[in-house]
């Protein structure tokens, strides 16, 4: 047997094996990625889940409104009505995430693959992300409210070690303090440019 031989020998049984205990691991790992992203809900999983997202989409609806109270009873003008802007659209959202929810209730005892829950399930999941955007949108509509903290008090404390003179006043006592130049007679710079 030669070296060429032995070689080759040695990449097909490196590719065997591969093929014999690396392909069913990675073909595992490939269906638990599937599960992590939503491909292998089943109809009956789909519907459970996108009656969550219906859920959290409701909620922050409440949020919104909640916002809307708030502002009609400072009576914010600029507030309510960016408010109530965002509380039409969210309103909006959570009707088509209704829908949705309906749609996957009578599509999914009939859906065999369970391809056609899992894409209303996804429209339901982003309606759920919509409703958060337009809560967070609505909550930017408050303002101020939400990042005052209180009047602001300013305290200020001078490091002793630092000199009482004023080094920019012409007679500051700086000859005599050691530095050796005093500023009253250095004067002014010469002028750069004779066109001033």
């Amino acid at each position: 047997m030669n070296y060429r031989s032995v070689i080759k020998w040695a990449i097909l049984g490196g590719l065997l094996f591969s093929m014999a205990f690396l392909g069913p691991a990675l073909k595992a790992q490939k269906s638990d990625e599937d599960v992590a992203t939503g491909d292998a809900l089943s109809p009956r999983e789909a519907l459970r889940q996108g009656a969550m997202e219906l859920w959290a989409a409701e909620k922050s609806g409440e949020k919104v409104r909640e916002y809307l109270v708030a502002a009609r009873k400072k009576k914010d003008i600029i507030r309510i009505n960016c408010v109530q802007e965002k509380l039409s659209q969210i309103n909006t959202v959570i009707g088509l995430a209704r829908k949705g929810l309906k749609d996957l209730r009578s599509a999914a005892p009939k859906d065999d693959t369970g391809e056609k829950s899992r894409i209303l399930y996804e429209k339901m999941s982003i309606y759920r992300e919509q409703a958060e955007n337009i809560r967070r949108e609505a909550e930017g509509c408050s303002g101020e409210e939400l990042t005052y903290t209180g009047k602001t008090k300013v305290t200020v404390e001078i490091d002793p070690s630092i000199p009482k003179i004023d080094p920019t006043e012409p007679h500051s006592g700086l000859s005599g303090s050691g530095i050796g130049v005093d500023l009253a007679i250095i004067g002014r710079p010469p002028e750069v440019s004779p066109y001033f």
